[in-house]
């Protein structure tokens, strides 16, 4: 499934449920997450580890997003703080 969403508004993306949201993150985001943990760890595994760490983390915490940065800048933030 495809969804056409300007995530710049971070409110266009509440008439997703919970899994299509996770779903649209992952399609959208998940190589920066690889990419970002990659720099950190320098070891591809490790990276695609943090990378499905962040995306359970995020799908468990999704209803406690509040809006006040982007997702793409939520999943960074929860990357860094994987890696580390």
């Amino acid at each position: 499934m495809f969804y056409m969403v300007n995530e710049s508004k971070s409110e266009s993306l509440n008439h997703l449920n919970q899994e299509e949201k996770l779903k649209w993150l992952m399609k959208n985001y998940g190589n920066d997450v690889i990419r970002i943990a990659y720099i950190y760890l320098k070891q591809k595994q490790f990276a695609e580890d943090v990378a499905q760490d962040v995306f359970i983390k995020c799908y468990e915490k999704m209803d406690t997003f509040r809006n006040e940065s982007t997702y793409k800048r939520w999943l960074i933030r929860i990357t860094l703080n994987r890696c580390k």
